[in-house]
């Protein structure tokens, strides 16, 4: 502890530009343990999901094999991803078409001001 309020004393004596350097590193090195600690805090919090093992044919497909495959991947959500964008586009169109109103009502004034009691005035001291 006498070593740090000492390293601090010395620090306060040095010139500006040697402060900003121990600035710059000392707070690089708080934020690198916030971040450790941070992603410490969500790998706890966080089940992980566990990647199924790659089966022994793979590792004997050739190039082309591999491609093919990639490609059939890509084709599939490409396509899947232009069916949403024509249900999107298609609600955008129905939301643009449809007939806009506005309805302001007035609030309803609800007064009986022959049945209300009589308060009678009352000084302030």
């Amino acid at each position: 502890m006498r070593s740090i309020i000492r390293f601090i004393q010395n620090l306060q004596e040095q010139s500006e530009s040697v402060r900003r350097r121990w600035l710059v590193i000392l707070s690089g090195g708080t934020m690198l343990v916030v971040l450790l600690v941070w992603v410490g805090y969500l790998k706890a919090i966080i089940p992980s999901t566990e990647v199924p093992t790659v089966e022994a044919e793979s590792e004997k497909m050739g190039f082309t094999e591999s491609f093919k495959a990639g490609l059939v991947i890509v084709g599939e959500g490409t396509r899947g991803v232009l069916k949403q964008g024509g249900k999107i586009a298609e609600s955008a169109k129905n939301q643009i078409s449809e007939d806009r109103t506005i309805i302001i009502e007035t609030p309803q004034k609800n007064f009986i001001l022959e049945t209300l009691e009589v308060i009678p005035p009352t000084q302030l001291p």
